[in-house]
Protein backbone atom coordinates (compact mmCIF):
# COMPACT_ATOMS: atom_id res chain seq x y z
CA UNK A 1 0.00 0.00 0.00
CA UNK A 2 1.12 3.72 -1.02
CA UNK A 3 -0.50 5.10 2.15
CA UNK A 4 -0.96 3.05 4.83
CA UNK A 5 -1.76 4.00 8.07
CA UNK A 6 -1.76 0.95 11.29
CA UNK A 7 -3.36 1.25 14.24
CA UNK A 8 -2.85 -1.19 17.08
CA UNK A 9 -4.57 -0.39 20.45
CA UNK A 10 -2.90 -2.72 23.36
CA UNK A 11 -5.50 -2.72 26.33
CA UNK A 12 -3.67 -3.43 29.43
CA UNK A 13 -4.17 -2.55 33.45
CA UNK A 14 -2.39 0.43 33.36
CA UNK A 15 -4.95 1.73 30.86
CA UNK A 16 -2.56 3.02 28.35
CA UNK A 17 -2.31 2.41 24.73
CA UNK A 18 0.07 1.81 22.21
CA UNK A 19 0.13 2.62 18.42
CA UNK A 20 2.42 1.39 16.03
CA UNK A 21 1.73 3.72 13.25
CA UNK A 22 3.14 3.95 10.04
CA UNK A 23 2.36 6.87 7.55
CA UNK A 24 3.32 8.85 4.28
CA UNK A 25 4.59 11.33 6.01
CA UNK A 26 6.83 9.70 9.28
CA UNK A 27 9.02 6.32 9.39
CA UNK A 28 7.56 3.63 11.82
CA UNK A 29 7.27 4.81 15.63
CA UNK A 30 6.07 3.64 18.68
CA UNK A 31 3.43 6.15 20.31
CA UNK A 32 2.48 5.56 23.99
CA UNK A 33 -0.73 7.74 24.33
CA UNK A 34 -2.61 7.53 27.82
CA UNK A 35 -5.76 9.28 28.90
CA UNK A 36 -4.26 12.48 29.92
CA UNK A 37 -3.45 13.33 26.40
CA UNK A 38 -7.03 12.66 25.38
CA UNK A 39 -10.03 14.68 25.79
CA UNK A 40 -11.81 14.56 29.19
CA UNK A 41 -14.90 13.48 27.41
CA UNK A 42 -12.62 9.79 27.24
CA UNK A 43 -12.87 7.90 30.28
CA UNK A 44 -11.54 4.69 28.87
CA UNK A 45 -9.18 2.91 26.23
CA UNK A 46 -12.88 1.38 25.07
CA UNK A 47 -14.17 5.47 23.54
CA UNK A 48 -10.09 5.87 21.55
CA UNK A 49 -11.32 4.03 18.25
CA UNK A 50 -13.90 6.74 18.13
CA UNK A 51 -11.99 9.61 18.67
CA UNK A 52 -9.57 8.13 16.46
CA UNK A 53 -12.07 7.67 13.60
CA UNK A 54 -12.62 11.44 13.89
CA UNK A 55 -8.92 12.56 13.76
CA UNK A 56 -8.54 10.08 10.64
CA UNK A 57 -11.33 11.39 8.85
CA UNK A 58 -10.26 14.87 8.65
CA UNK A 59 -6.85 14.00 7.18
CA UNK A 60 -7.91 11.69 4.50
CA UNK A 61 -6.52 8.75 5.92
CA UNK A 62 -9.98 6.59 6.03
CA UNK A 63 -10.54 7.42 2.86
CA UNK A 64 -7.28 6.14 1.28
CA UNK A 65 -7.68 2.96 3.94
CA UNK A 66 -10.74 2.57 2.57
CA UNK A 67 -9.84 2.85 -1.39
CA UNK A 68 -6.88 0.49 -0.81
CA UNK A 69 -9.72 -1.91 0.54
CA UNK A 70 -11.70 -1.60 -2.29
CA UNK A 71 -8.81 -2.49 -4.62
CA UNK A 72 -8.29 -5.34 -2.87
CA UNK A 73 -11.78 -6.90 -2.75
CA UNK A 74 -12.11 -6.46 -6.52
CA UNK A 75 -8.90 -8.78 -6.78
CA UNK A 76 -10.25 -11.01 -4.33
CA UNK A 77 -13.05 -11.60 -6.39
CA UNK A 78 -10.92 -12.35 -9.29
CA UNK A 79 -11.77 -8.78 -11.01
CA UNK A 80 -9.93 -5.85 -12.09
CA UNK A 81 -8.92 -3.05 -10.09
CA UNK A 82 -11.13 -1.04 -11.86
CA UNK A 83 -14.84 -1.34 -12.65
CA UNK A 84 -16.12 -0.65 -15.86
CA UNK A 85 -19.60 0.02 -14.71
CA UNK A 86 -20.88 2.00 -11.71
CA UNK A 87 -24.00 2.29 -10.16
CA UNK A 88 -25.90 5.74 -9.01
CA UNK A 89 -28.86 6.41 -6.64
CA UNK A 90 -29.93 8.10 -3.75
CA UNK A 91 -31.40 7.55 0.00
CA UNK A 92 -32.93 9.93 2.23
CA UNK A 93 -32.98 8.87 6.04
CA UNK A 94 -34.34 10.89 8.99
CA UNK A 95 -32.06 13.03 11.18
CA UNK A 96 -31.72 12.49 15.08
CA UNK A 97 -33.57 14.83 16.84
CA UNK A 98 -30.53 17.01 17.91
CA UNK A 99 -29.40 17.32 14.53
CA UNK A 100 -29.63 20.95 12.71
CA UNK A 101 -26.72 21.33 10.07
CA UNK A 102 -26.95 20.16 6.45
CA UNK A 103 -30.94 19.39 7.09
CA UNK A 104 -34.00 19.18 4.54
CA UNK A 105 -37.25 17.77 3.40
CA UNK A 106 -37.59 15.52 0.47
CA UNK A 107 -40.83 15.88 -0.49
CA UNK A 108 -40.61 12.76 -2.86
CA UNK A 109 -39.84 10.44 -0.27
CA UNK A 110 -41.67 12.45 2.77
CA UNK A 111 -38.65 12.36 4.60
CA UNK A 112 -37.11 15.45 6.75
CA UNK A 113 -33.35 14.93 7.07
CA UNK A 114 -30.69 14.14 4.97
CA UNK A 115 -29.64 12.26 1.69
CA UNK A 116 -27.06 10.16 0.70
CA UNK A 117 -25.71 9.70 -2.64
CA UNK A 118 -24.06 6.61 -3.32
CA UNK A 119 -22.07 4.83 -5.94
CA UNK A 120 -21.15 1.47 -6.52
CA UNK A 121 -19.60 -1.24 -8.66
CA UNK A 122 -21.25 -4.09 -10.00
CA UNK A 123 -20.28 -6.25 -6.88
CA UNK A 124 -21.97 -3.83 -4.41
CA UNK A 125 -18.90 -2.01 -3.36
CA UNK A 126 -18.88 0.78 -2.30
CA UNK A 127 -16.77 3.99 -4.11
CA UNK A 128 -17.95 7.53 -3.00
CA UNK A 129 -20.81 8.57 -0.54
CA UNK A 130 -21.77 12.57 -0.91
CA UNK A 131 -24.29 13.19 2.35
CA UNK A 132 -26.26 16.18 1.75
CA UNK A 133 -29.53 17.67 3.03
CA UNK A 134 -32.31 15.49 1.81
CA UNK A 135 -33.64 18.63 -0.26
CA UNK A 136 -30.48 18.28 -2.56
CA UNK A 137 -31.99 17.27 -6.34
CA UNK A 138 -30.69 13.30 -7.43
CA UNK A 139 -29.32 14.97 -10.64
CA UNK A 140 -27.01 17.64 -9.00
CA UNK A 141 -25.92 15.15 -5.68
CA UNK A 142 -25.09 12.50 -8.69
CA UNK A 143 -23.04 15.34 -10.15
CA UNK A 144 -21.06 15.95 -7.20
CA UNK A 145 -20.59 12.26 -6.42
CA UNK A 146 -19.54 10.92 -9.59
CA UNK A 147 -17.28 13.80 -10.10
CA UNK A 148 -15.50 12.42 -6.60
CA UNK A 149 -15.26 8.94 -8.57
CA UNK A 150 -13.44 10.27 -11.38
CA UNK A 151 -11.17 12.12 -9.15
CA UNK A 152 -9.86 8.20 -7.68
CA UNK A 153 -8.07 8.32 -11.16
CA UNK A 154 -6.45 5.39 -12.27
CA UNK A 155 -8.42 2.77 -10.28
CA UNK A 156 -11.64 4.11 -12.23
CA UNK A 157 -9.69 4.26 -15.40
CA UNK A 158 -12.30 1.63 -17.25
CA UNK A 159 -15.39 3.08 -16.59
CA UNK A 160 -17.56 4.04 -19.55
CA UNK A 161 -21.09 3.52 -17.87
CA UNK A 162 -23.58 4.91 -15.57
CA UNK A 163 -26.88 2.85 -14.22
CA UNK A 164 -29.56 5.01 -12.45
CA UNK A 165 -33.08 5.86 -11.90
CA UNK A 166 -35.81 7.85 -13.28
CA UNK A 167 -34.02 10.84 -10.94
CA UNK A 168 -31.40 10.89 -13.34
CA UNK A 169 -33.01 11.10 -15.90
CA UNK A 170 -33.03 14.07 -18.71
CA UNK A 171 -30.67 15.01 -21.75
CA UNK A 172 -28.66 18.08 -19.57
CA UNK A 173 -27.68 15.54 -17.20
CA UNK A 174 -26.63 12.77 -20.33
CA UNK A 175 -24.81 15.70 -21.52
CA UNK A 176 -23.30 16.38 -18.53
CA UNK A 177 -21.80 13.12 -18.03
CA UNK A 178 -20.13 12.47 -22.01
CA UNK A 179 -18.96 15.99 -21.90
CA UNK A 180 -17.48 15.98 -18.34
CA UNK A 181 -16.89 12.27 -17.01
CA UNK A 182 -16.69 10.66 -21.04
CA UNK A 183 -19.24 8.26 -19.45
CA UNK A 184 -22.90 7.25 -20.91
CA UNK A 185 -25.78 7.28 -18.48
CA UNK A 186 -28.57 4.35 -19.01
CA UNK A 187 -31.86 4.89 -16.86
CA UNK A 188 -33.87 1.85 -15.93
CA UNK A 189 -37.25 2.62 -15.18
CA UNK A 190 -39.53 0.45 -13.00
CA UNK A 191 -42.22 -0.74 -15.33
CA UNK A 192 -45.68 1.11 -15.12
CA UNK A 193 -47.93 -1.74 -14.40
CA UNK A 194 -45.78 -3.61 -12.09
CA UNK A 195 -47.20 -4.05 -8.90
CA UNK A 196 -44.86 -4.84 -5.64
CA UNK A 197 -41.08 -5.87 -5.54
CA UNK A 198 -39.43 -5.75 -9.29
CA UNK A 199 -35.69 -7.07 -9.78
CA UNK A 200 -34.63 -4.56 -12.04
CA UNK A 201 -31.26 -4.55 -14.39
CA UNK A 202 -28.47 -3.30 -12.05
CA UNK A 203 -30.05 -0.96 -9.76
CA UNK A 204 -31.13 -4.05 -7.41
CA UNK A 205 -27.72 -4.05 -6.51
CA UNK A 206 -27.18 -0.51 -4.89
CA UNK A 207 -30.96 -1.75 -3.23
CA UNK A 208 -28.92 -4.06 -1.85
CA UNK A 209 -26.31 -2.18 -0.46
CA UNK A 210 -28.53 0.02 1.19
CA UNK A 211 -29.77 -2.68 2.49
CA UNK A 212 -26.51 -3.59 4.28
CA UNK A 213 -26.67 0.35 5.05
CA UNK A 214 -29.80 -0.72 7.31
CA UNK A 215 -28.22 -3.75 8.89
CA UNK A 216 -26.70 -1.42 11.23
CA UNK A 217 -28.28 0.92 13.95
CA UNK A 218 -25.78 3.94 13.40
CA UNK A 219 -26.76 4.02 9.89
CA UNK A 220 -30.43 3.31 9.86
CA UNK A 221 -30.49 7.23 10.64
CA UNK A 222 -27.87 9.99 10.59
CA UNK A 223 -26.80 10.89 14.24
CA UNK A 224 -23.58 13.13 12.65
CA UNK A 225 -23.42 16.35 13.80
CA UNK A 226 -22.50 17.88 10.41
CA UNK A 227 -22.55 16.11 6.80
CA UNK A 228 -19.73 15.07 5.26
CA UNK A 229 -18.22 12.51 2.64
Amino acid sequence: MSQTTQVEIIRGNDHSCHFDHSCRDKGAFQLPITLADLPTRLSSCRDMPMYLTFNRQKDGTLLAIHDELYVLSRLVEGRSDSPSEVIVDSQSVKTATMIAEAVGYDAAKKVKGRKRHLTIDTLGLVLRVLVTAADMPEREGGKRVLKQVQQRGHTVRRVHTVWGDGGYDGQPFYRWAIETLRWVVWVVLRPEAAQGFVLLKKRWKVERTFGWFNRYRRLSKDYSLASHQ
